[in-house]
């Protein structure tokens, strides 16, 4: 079963979200921040943690993103 619950928020120009992902025993926590440039760039980055999922390592894990998206 995947489950999926992603809530953001909007503060002006920006929009601040948290989100929550699980699959099995499975879990990603994520906190998400948008800036709006313009009508059609902004900019984005994300942080999240991984629980439940081990690889050869132990590691459970964290993953971050950073990004400029523009439309066309």
């Amino acid at each position: 079963m995947f489950v999926l619950s992603n809530h953001h928020v909007p503060v002006g120009a920006a929009s601040l979200g948290l989100g929550c992902y699980t699959r099995g025993d499975q879990t990603v926590t994520e906190f998400s921040a948008r800036y709006d440039l313009s009508k059609r760039t902004y900019l984005s980055a994300a942080t999240g943690k991984k629980a439940g999922l081990f690889n050869n390592d132990g590691y459970q894990g964290s993953q971050y993103r950073v990004a400029m998206s523009h439309t066309f």
